[in-house]
């Protein structure tokens, strides 16, 4: 899990993750690559690092482990572009399609909404195993926050992100392991 958290580079984790994805695939990956990296270009992580470095591990994270749907891997980077830059779904749906543009506004946390994880419940499979690899890259990253922001990150985790990993066994011990490690 930390192999890639030691990159301090968009530009490597770009090139990892391309090298990852089918060439017929590479446009469209590249294409949100570029935009989150725009998007999210004055935007620092907690620890002082660049934040589209996050956006990139989970594509990455996700291609190394086999999801390497060329719209999973767009929606993953651009998972935060509708919360946390001034971007719109129908920009989204513009620059890439519909389908991607929707899936980023699934994953967008609203501002009040304590439904938001019972409606992550009801997204598809391919939507959770973003969410998931969110919450493991941000588990691994934990080390700026107070050991109570950490236990109350870990506590929702426990609470939600193991009910959206029934489907996969294997995400549920990615899980627990991310947890073990604080």
């Amino acid at each position: 899990m930390n192999d890639l958290i030691a990159v301090h580079s968009p530009e490597v984790l770009r090139e990892q993750l391309l090298e990852l994805v089918d060439p017929a695939d590479q446009e469209l990956v590249a294409g949100a690559v570029d935009f989150a990296m725009n998007a999210h270009a004055l935007q620092r992580r907690k620890d002082g690092t660049p934040y589209v470095l996050h956006p990139l591990r989970v594509a990455v994270r996700l291609a190394k482990d086999g999801y390497d749907n060329s719209n999973l891997l767009a929606i993953a980077l651009l998972h935060d572009v509708i919360e946390d830059c001034e971007i719109t779904r129908d920009e989204l749906a513009e620059a890439f399609s519909s389908l991607v543009a929707d899936g980023v506004q699934q994953l967008s946390k609203p501002r009040r909404s304590s439904d938001y994880f019972i409606e992550l419940q009801h997204a598809s499979e391919q939507l959770k195993l973003i969410k998931i690899y969110d919450r493991l890259d941000n588990l691994a990253t934990m080390q700026p926050f107070s050991p109570e922001k950490r236990q109350q990150y870990i506590n929702e985790t426990e609470t939600y992100f193991f009910d959206l990993s029934q489907f996969s066994p294997l995400l549920q011990e990615k899980l627990e392991s991310a947890i073990s490690a604080w």
